[in-house]
């Protein structure tokens, strides 16, 4: 009989993203993603850590890059974990609030086909699944000042727990 693997000393892969809940005077950014399939096409801006990166600075990396701000990114939100897919490996999106002056030139690029500014309630339209549920608990987390701990998309703490699952159900 083998043991256990030593996780420590031979992780499994994982990736790490940072995601902006991006706001200015009310509103909030999504992107439509080039890279991305019709039903999961609308989401927040941000991209994926390299290696040795903090999610701040990889977050603060990826605004520059894909939509040419210089921003230094807020109060952490949200960490929204992901199971692994054939796609991806599993991993965390830690969402942090970005403060962005109004008059801020922006450039989508980096496989942003679109940006636009809404409102919360538009942003939820565009977007479905855990990309909505994600938004909607970044949202409730910038205006009540607390942090979210979600599993794609849906809050794994009290008491956001059972609303977030009925929602989710319809109920």
């Amino acid at each position: 009989m083998s043991s256990p693997p030593d996780l420590f000393k031979d992780p499994p892969p994982r990736r790490k993203a940072s995601l902006a809940l991006a706001t200015c005077d009310g509103l909030i950014v999504v992107i439509r993603r080039t890279y991305w399939g019709p039903i999961s096409e609308w989401g927040l801006p941000g991209g994926s850590a390299a290696a040795n990166t903090t999610a701040r600075d990889a977050l603060t990396l990826a605004l520059h890059d894909k939509l040419g701000w210089r921003v230094t990114p807020g109060r952490l939100l949200a960490a929204d974990d992901a199971p692994g897919t054939e796609r991806a490996p599993e991993g965390t999106n830690w969402v942090y609030h970005v403060a962005v002056e109004p008059g801020t030139p922006t450039t989508p690029a980096g496989g942003y086909a679109e940006l636009r500014w809404v409102s919360p309630e538009e942003a939820c339209a565009l977007a479905v699944n855990h990309e909505r549920l994600r938004i909607e608990g970044c949202v409730r987390a910038l205006a009540g000042g607390r942090f979210r701990e979600l599993l794609l998309g849906i809050p794994t703490t009290y008491p956001d727990y059972p609303a977030a699952l009925m929602a989710r159900d319809g109920g």
